[in-house]
């Protein structure tokens, strides 16, 4: 199975980050992202960078660029 980063998310899957509210999954999220598009490994596994969707329900484009 081809992956977008070996061995964690399997590549055109749907993956979802989920955690208290304020523990920081948007900006580790966002920075994973950052990585992967670059080709660098994220938690030390190689990436595959491919055309994605970032999808957020529970803030809005101005605290998501905010966080970027």
């Amino acid at each position: 199975m081809p992956f977008i980063i070996d061995q964690i998310f399997p590549s055109e899957e749907i993956h979802l980050v989920a955690g208290a509210s304020g523990v920081g999954k948007s900006t580790w999220l966002l920075r994973m992202i950052c990585d992967w598009r670059e080709g660098k490994a994220v938690l030390g596994y190689p990436t595959h960078p491919k055309p994605y969707a970032y999808v957020t329900c529970d803030r809005g484009r101005k605290s998501i660029e905010a966080t970027l």
